[in-house]
């Protein structure tokens, strides 16, 4: 039997190149085959985000890395693996860590 690889091949530079979202309805989600949980949105006006994605304690989160071409798939599968290493071993993601501080020294 073939290998995922086979039917889902690694996310490259220039595969996300070439990538475009042709139904232009909803946003289209390119998973990579080389490390689960990394993956690449593509908007319907093309834009190309970097995504990991995990269930923690039963919840589905999703977190946006940054786009493509800025960050190149290498770099963005490196900031993946950490990210989601954090995700496994109880570190979290916070979506904004300067808001929270922000907002516990705002004095009314």
């Amino acid at each position: 039997m073939p290998s995922s690889s086979e039917f889902h091949p690694p996310l490259t530079d220039a595969r996300a190149a070439k990538l475009t979202n042709i139904e232009k309805r909803a946003d289209l989600f390119v998973r990579d085959s080389s490390l689960k949980g990394f993956g690449l949105r593509i908007s319907p006006k093309d834009v190309k985000s970097f995504f990991i994605e995990a269930t923690v304690q039963g919840r589905f989160t999703r977190r946006v890395l940054g786009r493509f071409p800025l960050l190149s798939v290498e770099e963005a599968r490196k900031r993946a693996l950490e990210a989601l290493r954090a995700l496994k071993y109880g570190e979290g993601l916070s979506r904004r860590p300067e808001t929270k501080i922000n907002r516990s020294k705002r004095t009314h």
